[in-house]
């Protein structure tokens, strides 16, 4: 049988390899509210806000609660209740009271719902027929995030504006305090706006 990930990773850029191999991590920052638990994994997704049970529990917390490994969550119900083990493992009493605590999920509910921050300035930064190396850094400077002298010099590292040689480069100088660089946005957004230009960050 063919590997897919084996494919990717033969064929695939650097970067999407370099994705792929930070999956592991992105997991942390996926909550999944169950409704009917078709679609989460018990062990793999955090949907008890606890983070990935599998973390938690090791290989071994898939004997002591009695769930298969690669269960989704509705596997875990029955017509009653929940169905796992645990009640009696002084290791994972706290987990097990945890999970009993959630409401189960049930057939007739709507699918998951994958939870995740929603920001204003989204869909500003990720549209469509935005170029990506753009639409990043963009990101970059709305998270600040950029390599500019108050982020570099935590590092140890001197850093001034390379346009006008202030010393006290930040976000807010570099797009809009620098004298160069606002000279340049200037002319860009007056023609896009016309005079109301807000030159505050």
């Amino acid at each position: 049988m063919v590997n897919f990930h084996s494919i990717i990773f033969s064929l695939g850029s650097w970067i999407w390899r370099k994705l792929l191999k930070l999956r592991d991590e992105v997991y942390g920052f996926l909550r999944i509210d169950i409704r009917d638990g078709q679609t989460c994994n018990f062990w793999f997704n955090n949907w008890t806000e606890k983070g990935r049970l599998i973390d938690i529990t090791g290989a071994t917390g898939t004997t002591y609660l009695g769930v298969l490994r690669h269960a989704r969550v509705c596997d875990a119900v029955n017509l009653e209740g929940w169905t796992i083990r645990g009640q009696r493992c002084r290791w994972f009493q706290e987990l097990y009271r945890n999970i009993f605590a959630i409401t189960p999920p049930k057939p007739e509910n709507c699918a998951d719902i994958v939870k995740r921050d929603k920001v204003a300035w989204s869909r500003v930064v990720w549209l469509p027929q935005g170029v990506p190396r753009y639409a990043f850094i963009t990101w970059l400077a709305i998270r600040n995030r950029l390599s500019t002298w108050d982020r570099m010099r935590q590092c140890g590292i001197v850093q001034g504006c390379v346009f006008c040689g202030e010393r006290d480069e930040t976000r807010h100088h570099l797009y809009f305090a620098c004298p160069y660089s606002y000279t340049g946005w200037e002319v860009l957004a007056r023609r896009l706006v016309g005079n109301g230009i807000n030159p505050d960050w």
